[in-house]
């Protein structure tokens, strides 16, 4: 009955952090960026002609703040994942990483047109603070799962976290609306207030109900001890990967695949208004419909997981997202071909896909981090993890933002597909059962 507390606890943390996500990253205040702090740009081939305005450069300045955030949680993630791991206090740390994400949410309401620079340094700074959050939350996986279940728990928590998405949304812009202009901005101001308080709120029954995992007799240690052991571990641990041969493979192509994630979570909302008119009420559509598939992806492939292993899951994930991308990028023939009169529709139809994905890549990634790291060291690997992860986002994000500024957000795209196909091949070099049996032996 404990365990099943802790690991409702645990879960309830997806649903608390997918405000931050689906409402900064992915849905709303992306466009408020780009749209209205920064808005459309002046030097726009037909700027002055009164055409249609280009927000390239707003989307590039999107794509350098969130390429930044990523920086720091690269270089602070796997220090700080050795710090939980020797001072044994990781709902402490956990606890510091939400205060510093919804503390400067919070903050944004105070960011309106032209506040450029107070915008990007409390996005950076609240990016920061959700992706240590991440590491935190996962590294408490090993110590409340099984291998045999913990797929399943881990694509329970990113299924819910579907559901805390697709709250939030209905919250936010129940206050908001979703138009992002400048004429909206009094209403705009609740977007980042709103996030971080239901960030904080449902939180809750994660320290609550989880349990800090038992410590070994005699190894509590003042912080400045705590840190120089920290610095150590982490040194250890890079030499010591060597022996860890499938997840440091794992993890090389985790930071590819997780680059085309990036660049889906943090443009799709900008991708579907400028190039196909997703707003108003079809992007309400689209992202309510994107919730639901993406959480029945993640239940769907944490139960997958279990039948067939996390490799093979992780694996069926790549390939729809390679296929689906080139849906997109050839919307318009393959809508034709299929009939479809209205290319929003089709937009949504094929989006859908990538939400079937979205979570399963997540949740199953995870899974087998957690599979191929030992449980004593599950803070330190899994800081290794977020540095994958962050480290393919700055370079993934970046990348785009540029392609889009040079050629337009379409071409652009190809690039998530490039980054998803690399991954793939590199997982066929991972062996899921040889990995587990370093980690068995100690």
């Amino acid at each position: 009955m404990t365990k099943r507390r802790e690991i409702f606890g645990w879960a309830m943390f997806d649903v608390a952090n997918s405000a931050y996500t689906t409402i900064i990253v992915t849905v709303l205040f992306n466009s408020v960026f780009s749209e209205v702090i920064v808005g459309p740009d002046p030097l726009a081939p037909g700027a002055a002609a009164g055409s249609d305005p280009s927000y390239s450069w707003g989307n590039l300045l999107w794509s350098i703040v969130i390429a930044t955030s990523a920086l720091l949680a690269a270089i602070l993630s796997p220090l700080f994942g050795a710090l939980t791991d020797v001072t044994h206090s990781r709902k402490r740390f956990l606890a510091f990483s939400v205060a510093l994400c919804s503390g400067a949410t919070c903050m944004l309401w105070f960011a309106g047109p032209g506040d450029i620079l107070l915008a990007s340094a409390l996005v950076v700074i609240a990016g920061l603070g959700f992706s240590l959050s991440e590491n935190f939350i996962a590294s408490f996986l090993p110590h409340l799962s099984t291998p045999e279940n913990i797929g399943k728990i881990s694509g329970l928590g990113w299924g819910l976290g579907y559901f805390g998405g697709l709250g939030s949304i209905v919250l936010v812009q129940a206050v908001t609306g979703s138009t992002a202009s400048p004429e909206h901005m009094e209403q705009l101001r609740w977007v980042g207030p709103l996030t971080g308080i239901f960030f904080v709120l449902f939180a809750i029954p994660t320290f609550l109900l989880v349990s800090e995992p038992a410590r070994a007799l005699g190894e509590e240690r003042a912080l400045k001890s705590a840190i120089r052991k920290s610095y150590s571990e982490v040194a250890h641990t890079l030499r010591d990967l060597s022996r860890y041969k499938d997840l440091t493979r794992f993890l090389t192509s985790l930071f590819f695949f997780s680059g085309g994630l990036s660049i889906v979570i943090s443009f799709a909302a900008l991708f579907g208004k400028q190039v196909y008119g997703i707003e108003g009420q079809w992007r309400t559509i689209f992202f309510v419909t994107l919730q639901l598939t993406a959480a029945g992806g993640a239940f769907l492939f944490g139960w997958l997981q279990s039948r067939i292993g996390a490799m093979p899951a992780v694996n069926i994930t790549l390939f729809i997202w390679i296929g689906t991308i080139l849906a997109i990028y050839f919307l318009e023939p393959l809508a034709a071909l299929l009939g479809v009169a209205d290319l929003r529709t089709m937009f949504i139809i094929v989006g859908n896909f990538a939400g079937l994905c979205l979570g399963a890549t997540q949740a199953s990634s995870r899974a087998m981090v957690g599979l191929l790291s030992p449980p004593e060291r599950s803070g330190e690997f899994f800081g290794f993890w977020g540095l994958s992860g962050k480290l393919a986002s700055i370079l993934a994000i970046l990348t785009f933002g540029f392609l889009q500024r040079m050629f337009d957000l379409k071409t652009a795209m190809l690039l998530c597909a490039s980054f998803f196909v690399v991954g793939l091949v590199l997982n066929f070099t991972v062996d899921e059962k040889r990995g587990r049996a370093v980690v068995a032996k100690g």
